[in-house]
């Protein structure tokens, strides 16, 4: 699998990343041959994932087993971190960022912002972005891409060393605000947890802020 020539995935992806990642939470980052604009039904859960349901009841989805969980209120909204086995150079964990962002709360910034944002390629880290794929995610419009780019890891500990990483960034409309879903991994590893990413997705609900 990792002699898989590295490219952007962008057909043939089923059902469908927007991290707001702040550098502590940088660690945190798709493969059937299903149509993307189909409409994703609810699956039967696996042995190897388990149903989350975020506490303020904002969306449940289903995650991998053993994978550490946590949320946090921001400035744009709220958030909840799903972070990967641990690696053992620790320079990178690969994790979900679920990210709610609703209209009237500090920081917020439309969702077309938001995916320009996310988008904008910096020739300092080679970041550079994949085209948009429009579909439908838990009944409502969705828009996917890709983004790759090249940081020094570990952050704080020396030697570092370059390593590229791939983020999957799903933006799925929701009433007044809009939700950021996104994977992110090494270059090395991003094939593996693409049908977590998946599982993730096609079980996706939203619940409703209270």
């Amino acid at each position: 699998m990792r002699n898989i020539k590295y490219a952007f995935a962008t057909r043939g992806l089923r059902a469908w990343s927007y991290g707001i990642g702040s550098a502590a939470l940088l660690a945190f980052m798709l493969a059937a041959p299903m149509a993307f604009s189909q409409e994703i039904l609810p699956q039967e859960p696996k042995l190897n994932h388990l149903l989350y349901t975020s506490p303020r009841r904002i969306f449940s989805c289903e995650v991998p087993k053993g994978w550490q969980a946590f949320e946090e209120e921001a400035l744009q909204g709220s958030s909840a971190h799903f972070l990967g086995p641990a690696v053992a150079d620790g320079a990178f964990r690969a994790a979900i960022n679920v990210h709610f962002m609703q209209k009237g709360s500090p920081g917020f910034i439309t969702l077309e912002n938001a995916v320009k944002r996310e988008r904008q390629s910096d020739k300092d880290s080679s970041r550079d972005s994949s085209s948009i794929i429009y579909g439908r995610l838990a009944g409502n419009q969705s828009r996917r891409f890709e983004v790759t780019e090249t940081r020094q890891l570990p952050r704080e500990v020396l030697p570092s060393r370059p390593t590229v990483l791939h983020h999957y960034y799903v933006f799925l409309n929701a009433g007044d605000g809009y939700f950021m879903i996104k994977l992110s991994t090494t270059r090395e590893t991003y094939l593996d947890y693409r049908p977590d990413f998946e599982r993730l997705l096609s079980t996706f609900q939203i619940l409703g802020a209270q």
